[in-house]
């Protein structure tokens, strides 16, 4: 389909911390809407469509994503931070080493007192030493909350 894509989340998180007690159940993913205009719900039905045996349907929120079960080959290991890692002899591209931290930033701060609380905040411990201080992505004077 050639979409423009960036691992976040908890997958990014696994792929830069080596940390083999920190595990996810899925990978979150934000895409570039180009010329073509596939969106999210367009991708969900092609990815469903056409690839059944790769994803499936999960319900989140009220909506349905596609869900993929990742694996990667020789078990866990430490993944190079530049933006883009290599598995299975692809390129995938990922947020940065200053974007993932703010991202579990803030999630963290909107899921107070829930489920996921104590994950984000050791996320972010874990995190921190990839971030450059300065980084614009790191202030959150500016942002609205």
């Amino acid at each position: 389909m050639q979409i423009d894509y960036a691992i976040m989340g908890g997958a990014a998180t696994c792929l830069m911390v080596s940390d083999p007690a920190r595990l996810t159940e899925d990978v979150d993913m934000v895409i570039h809407v180009d010329h073509r205009m596939i969106a999210a719900e367009r991708l969900t039905t092609e990815l469903l469509t056409k690839y059944p045996f790769k994803f499936a349907p999960v319900d989140q929120f009220g909506h349905t994503i596609p869900g993929y079960r990742l694996a990667l080959p020789g078990g866990a290991s430490r993944m190079p931070v530049d933006g883009t890692v290599n598995i299975n002899g692809r390129p995938v591209k990922m947020f940065g080493p200053e974007w993932i931290p703010r991202e579990k930033i803030l999630a963290q701060h909107e899921r107070q007192g829930g489920l996921k609380e104590a994950t984000d905040i050791r996320d972010v411990a874990n995190l921190i030493p990839f971030a450059v201080a300065g980084k614009p992505e790191l202030n959150f004077s500016n942002d609205q909350s």
